[in-house]
């Protein structure tokens, strides 16, 4: 069973409140030390992904956000990595606001873009471009970018504690521990 993450971005949510719940998928895709991340205009780096729409299985959500922010046509789903969830008060008065993301490991073939990506209007807005980047890398980054950035960029923190643990994962099986790897990076 993959590990579970539990956010809270607003520490005086109401337990009765009703819950608005959304559902995400998003890619963790290495090759050889790097991930395929998106990188957003001010230099954040973020997983790609994004929300599953109604009737839409997870896999083919996750195939379709990939190819629309990356350009890659040839992802490869592996096991499931992480899951997790997040809770803020909702643009609803009254309302929480659940959002469960599903990562998983993942590979391609070509390991670049083969069809032109298809932003949605905010993702043109924050400039996202695909990148191959060394998780440590990111992550400085990152954390370098946090506190001016985060009132803006609420997936921050979840990204951060993701790409910290994927960095970990990895030490993890080069020490020769008894960590899954992932599916074949890039082959």
């Amino acid at each position: 069973m993959a590990p579970r993450l539990t956010i809270l971005h607003d520490a005086d949510l109401d337990p009765q409140a009703p819950v608005i719940t959304r559902t995400a998928v998003r890619a963790v895709v290495p090759r050889d030390s790097t991930l395929l991340l998106l990188r957003t205009r001010h230099g954040l780096h973020k997983f790609p992904g994004g929300g599953v729409q109604p009737g839409e299985e997870l896999l083919a959500a996750l195939a379709r956000e990939v190819r629309e922010e990356c350009g890659v046509a040839d992802l490869r789903v592996g096991r499931l990595f992480m899951t997790a969830v997040e809770r803020s008060r909702a643009q609803e008065a009254g309302h929480v606001f659940e959002m469960t993301s599903h990562y998983y490991w993942c590979s391609t073939v070509n390991g670049v873009s083969t069809v032109p990506q298809r932003l949605d209007p905010y993702e043109q807005d924050l400039g996202l471009a695909p990148v191959w980047v060394a998780p440590q890398e990111a992550i400085t980054l990152n954390q370098s970018l946090a506190a001016p950035s985060s009132a803006v960029t609420p997936w921050l923190e979840r990204d951060l504690r993701v790409l910290r643990a994927v960095a970990e994962d990895w030490a993890g099986s080069r020490r020769g521990s008894s960590a899954t790897p992932p599916i074949a990076p890039g082959r």
